[in-house]
């Protein structure tokens, strides 16, 4: 992935939680830390491109995330766990490769599932 990363064509999106930063991590560069009502609200919003809640913290990919790196022609990897991976799949909606965003430009992501 690192070598990946070197190339700009791609970009690693930074994910959401509801849970409290661990120590040394850094709001906008490890996760966006929201509260639970901030998270609930953008869900309800459609603000996600997916979503999930694991030991009792929510975690989810904001679409906003990803739109500003397809707005620029590039490529974005998701990091989210392999059993959100398989339901996101499951989703026609959001069925990775040359899904348009929010703004209706082309772009691919690159699932990676973790865990």
């Amino acid at each position: 992935l690192a070598e990946i990363l070197k190339d700009e064509r791609f970009r690693c999106s930074v994910s959401a939680t509801t849970r409290a930063p661990r120590p040394g991590e850094v709001d906008g560069v490890n996760y966006h830390f929201l509260t639970r009502e901030d998270f609930e609200s953008r869900v309800a919003a459609g603000e996600f491109l997916e979503n999930a809640e694991y030991c009792g913290n929510c975690y989810g990919t904001l679409a906003s995330e990803v739109d500003v790196y397809l707005e620029k022609g590039q490529n974005v990897i998701l990091e989210i766990s392999a059993r959100d991976f398989v339901a996101a799949g499951a989703r026609p909606a959001l069925a990775p490769n040359k899904k348009p965003s929010r703004k209706g430009r082309w772009g691919s992501w690159v699932w990676l599932a973790c865990g």
